[in-house]
């Protein structure tokens, strides 16, 4: 579930910059739910996922014990378009709903010892969706596209697979009321020999479906009414540094399951030691008082900790890292955030923040002796700020980071981000 919602999010930065351009048409302005967004829509479904992992995806050398979880509880979430009544297009997300991901136990030829480990599976999918609708309530639809899929685990036993195919679905849904629906539904992607044996995806199971809806004129009314300014656009410029540790994001990873109880950032080995971030934020709509949706841009200079995992680790020397040569390098970034305004007063207004699944080009690929993946990243920030002055025109946030490609390719090791301190213009 770590990667969920940066995979599921993949797109969302192009609803926001949409919605953003076009809101300025529709009389409301922000206080109104985005024309785009009125004809999108999000699915969660939850149901039985089933791989036929086996023997065949097994390395020379090794001998299969057992094979575990090929059959689990799966979720997947879809985020999709609506051109009409008839069409429509999706981005798609499944996996496994609890851990642990497929499991194989082998026995090595060579001495007779047992081997085990986790294969795990993301599944992202592309598709169109053709709708039949069948009276005021009822519709059947089919869908089909291209599936991204990643598999990734103890590649000595099990080769890694990072691959296009093929994904087709079918569905019945019920539409509750204009915001509410629920359905049934199947997906598949077929095996793939070539790409070392990937088994066949199958995947069944109900969910809800949700459609935002746009506000009455009486509610847009009220929200008019209590004259709190929602800045539209600012600019902020950032420094971020290790001085004070990373004992902020330890605290918010919750590795060893106490409090907070669940992990709002992720975690990686390789680490910032300094940065500095020019940001651009526009807003895209704004509830009464509490929520708020914008889109922001940034460019990123970095300078890594030098921190490199101990080639030599053991009983004797248990040191895991050494010291090492540090990296600069750069990230480009466009991401959605979804901002919380919990403190309203004459002075200032106050919120908390989430970022998630910003796409973002990082400049190397390797960075203290790990592999990052590709030039291709998500960027995830969580913080609290500020705007402040009698229109609301100065900005301050303190927020920390993360960067990874969410297990869209094999080598995923991810960026820690220590405490940011950004300041800014509204205009």
């Amino acid at each position: 579930m770590s990667n969920l919602y940066r995979n599921f999010l993949i797109v969302f930065f192009l609803l926001c910059g949409y919605a953003a351009f076009s809101q300025d048409s529709v009389g409301a302005g922000r206080a109104q739910v985005p024309l785009f967004l009125q004809k999108s829509y999000f699915e969660v479904n939850f149901g039985a996922l089933y791989y036929p992992f086996g023997e065949k995806q097994m390395q020379q050398g090794y001998t299969l014990d057992n094979v575990r979880h090929t059959t689990a509880t799966g979720i997947r979430l879809a985020l999709g378009y609506n051109f009409n009544n008839y069409w429509a297009a999706q981005i798609s997300y499944l996996c496994h709903l609890v851990l642990p991901n497929v499991y194989y136990n082998a026995i090595t030829a060579a001495d007779s010892a047992k081997i085990g480990g986790n294969v795990a599976n993301n599944i992202v999918g592309i598709t169109m969706k053709g709708k039949l609708p069948i009276g005021k309530k009822w519709s059947v639809f089919g869908e089909a596209g291209m599936s991204i899929i990643t598999r990734s685990g103890v590649p000595q036993m099990v080769k890694n697979a990072n691959f296009v195919t093929l994904q087709v679905g079918a569905g019945v849904k019920y539409q509750i009321t204009p915001r509410w629906g629920i359905q049934l539904s199947g997906n598949y992607t077929p095996p793939s020999p070539k790409h070392n044996h990937q088994p066949s995806t199958t995947f069944a199971g109900i969910g809800v479906t949700i459609t935002p809806q746009p506000f009455s004129n009486e509610y847009l009314q009220k929200s008019a009414a209590t004259g709190i300014i929602h800045p539209k656009q600012w600019i902020q410029i950032g420094y971020t540094t290790n001085l004070l540790d990373y004992d902020v994001n330890e605290f918010l990873i919750n590795e060893d399951g106490g409090f907070p109880y669940v992990s709002f950032i992720w975690n990686a080995a390789p680490r910032i030691k300094q940065g500095f971030t020019l940001n651009y934020q526009r807003n895209v709509f704004h509830s009464q008082k509490w929520f708020a949706l914008d889109w922001g841009a940034n460019v990123s200079v970095w300078q890594s900790l030098g921190r490199y995992a101990n080639p030599s680790v053991n009983d004797e020397t248990p040191q895991k890292f050494v010291t090492g040569k540090q990296k600069t390098f750069f990230t480009i970034s466009i991401f959605p955030v979804f901002r919380l305004n919990y403190l309203h007063t004459k002075w200032a207004d106050m919120y908390a923040y989430y970022c998630v699944a910003g796409p973002t080009f990082i400049s190397t690929t390797k960075m203290d002796g790990y592999d990052l993946g590709k030039k291709f990243l998500f960027v995830d920030n969580i913080g609290t700020g500020a705007f402040f002055g009698n229109r609301r025109q100065y900005n301050i946030e303190l927020k920390i980071g993360h960067y990874s490609n969410g297990d869209i390719f094999t080598d995923n090791k991810g960026i820690t981000v220590p405490l940011s301190l950004n300041v800014g213009y509204a205009f």
